[in-house]
């Protein structure tokens, strides 16, 4: 035991060294400015913060409850955000204790043998040595990490038989409407697993059914995207709300052939969330509904890159480990030649995931900004005034965010209010998560510059910043 909670508070000390790296180099995009600025404004006393960078109140996100607490919290602290990001790794290695704690007590149930001497080992090398892991604490920041470990915790509590296990569902679905997923999912394994849980699966999948549609009959899931789902409705026009939600449920019930050709177009990059964190996960019963269900609502979105790897699916991550080392106990506890079956299955999980991390570390090539960048960019955010509107390169934005107004430079021909008597455009162009080719960002740079008469604030070798003062202008179209 003193091996796992030394690997896993190393572990915490590499993801925390990430973080400040992270934030030092300024390599914070939109995710994190989007939350930041709510975050900000929150701790600063406005209890309805407006993201400028979506265009609508932070609460009609994802209905995300648990931002305010934090916000509020986050006054005892004013470190530029840096606190969200240790946040989120306390909450990845949190969630890895928690497997961890499970798949022990289970080993517990069986006095000595093999399972007690080699399982809490495999699950630990197939969540620490998992490479989605540190890619997923990588991406900005996001409110699924700490969902997940609510998650993880509540089913840990209810598989207990303690009733506790609801002061962690409430905090789960507290993280937003696709967090209230995770409790359905969950709800789905329990209602199917045991006869001990399945009035607990019942009321936990009717929670989290329930959720989503009270999230969505308040107009709160705008940031869910469910137009990317409008291609399984019944109606062609883009779905949104609660009736949309009902919309894209009866399109797949009355045409079952759309959801099944988006799923075995991308069975490939499923593989990719299951191979590193055992494959049986998927099938074990106390796993498979949160598997199932956080796979197929990123499997089935229409835009390819929420079933890439990263935070949208880290509930997998934890859960595929759980899973499949519950099952393999299970089965190592039988005499008859089900107990041979599940210690080879153990050795290929091992095997597999170790050959698979190995094969795919290559693909954590993050996003990066130079040293030289992060000088000037800290350079700039001091001259930035702190009633200013902040315009800025994307890969870049996410330490500008705390403040009233701030918008992205994510696309061409973007038309942007103006809500400052003082704009700051801040182009980074090579830095960080940049979608706007280099080209552009001069044109972009140019009109600002000549066509706006916006002056100098700071100019580098990556980094250039101009100040404008806006007369009569609400707002500005950008080329």
């Amino acid at each position: 035991m003193a091996l796992v909670v030394a690997t896993l508070f190393v572990q915490l000390v590499v993801l925390i060294v990430q973080s400040q790296h992270q934030w030092q180099h300024f390599n914070l995009s939109v995710d994190f400015a989007f939350f930041h600025q709510a975050w900000h404004q929150i701790g600063s006393g406005d209890l309805n913060p407006r993201s400028t960078l979506a265009g609508y109140s932070f609460w009609q996100s994802h209905f995300e409850l648990i931002a305010w607490p934090l916000g509020l919290l986050g006054r005892l602290r004013r470190d530029d955000g840096l606190s969200m990001l240790y946040l989120q790794d306390l909450a990845v290695v949190g969630t890895e204790a928690v497997v961890l704690a499970w798949v022990w007590s289970a080993t517990r149930q069986r006095r000595g043998g093999w399972p007690v001497t080699f399982t809490v080992p495999v699950a630990l090398v197939l969540l620490v040595a998992n490479p989605w892991i540190y890619k997923l604490a990588n991406e900005d920041f996001h409110y699924e990490p700490l969902a997940t470990f609510f998650v993880v915790l509540a089913a840990w509590e209810f598989w207990s038989g303690r009733r506790r296990a609801w002061v962690w569902v409430a905090l789960t679905l507290a993280c937003g409407d696709v967090a209230a997923t995770y409790i359905a999912g969950i709800g789905l394994s329990f209602l199917i697993a045991s006869r001990r849980t399945r009035r607990d699966g019942l009321h936990l999948l009717g929670v989290g059914l329930g959720w989503v549609l009270l999230v969505g009959l308040l107009g709160a899931n705008l940031g869910s995207g469910l137009v990317r789902y409008s291609y399984l409705a019944s109606s062609p026009k883009p779905v949104e709300g609660l009736g949309g939600l009902i919309s894209v449920g009866m399109g797949m019930l009355h045409h079952p052939s759309r959801p099944l050709h988006a799923i075995s177009g991308k069975l490939g990059r499923v593989s990719d969330h299951l191979a590193p964190a055992g494959v049986f996960g998927v099938v074990a019963p106390w796993s498979f509904g949160i598997v199932v269900v956080v796979l197929l609502e990123n499997t089935l979105n229409g835009e390819p890159l929420f079933i890439r790897l990263g935070f949208q699916n880290g509930p997998v991550y934890a859960f595929s480990v759980l899973g499949t080392l519950l099952l393999l106990l299970s089965l190592s506890r039988r005499r008859d030649w089900w107990r041979f079956v599940a210690i080879g299955a153990l050795v290929l999980v091992m095997i597999n995931a170790i050959v698979y991390d190995r094969d795919h570390l290559h693909r954590l090539n993050l996003f990066h900004v130079s040293a030289r960048a992060a000088d000037e960019l800290a350079a700039v955010r001091q001259k930035v005034p702190a009633d200013a509107e902040v315009v800025s390169t994307s890969g870049v934005i996410g330490r500008f965010a705390g403040r009233k107004s701030v918008h992205a430079m994510l696309w061409a021909n973007a038309r942007l209010p103006v809500d400052a008597q003082a704009v700051v455009f801040v182009f980074a162009p090579t830095a960080g998560n940049q979608p706007l080719a280099p080209s552009a960002l001069e044109r972009t740079m140019a009109y600002v510059h000549d066509q706006l008469g916006a002056h100098i604030l700071y100019e580098g070798a990556e980094v250039t910043a101009y100040e404008w003062r806006p007369v009569g202008q609400k707002s500005v179209t950008l080329p």
